[in-house]
């Protein structure tokens, strides 16, 4: 799965792709997606700390990771 694919996901079901920043500069109260040199980082940031940091070997892993987390939680699946 890429960027593209995950977002088309998220507007499908009526989800704010804007609840996940991609690799930019970090915000609050969203899920993250971040590069980490042979890694990406998934993880969710509330009030400065991240909460929940899971480690993927693929960007395509790292995003059905998060597309499902993000659908079971908003009870789309």
């Amino acid at each position: 799965m890429n960027k593209n694919e995950f977002v088309e996901i998220l507007i499908k079901y009526n989800i704010d792709p804007n609840i996940v920043c991609f690799n930019d500069k970090i915000k609050d109260d969203v899920f993250c997606v971040m590069d980490n040199y042979n890694a990406v980082d998934v993880f969710y940031r509330e009030r400065g700390r991240e909460f929940g940091l899971q480690k993927f070997s693929t960007q395509s892993d790292a995003l059905e990771y998060l597309s499902n987390k993000i659908l079971v939680m908003s009870g789309k699946l």
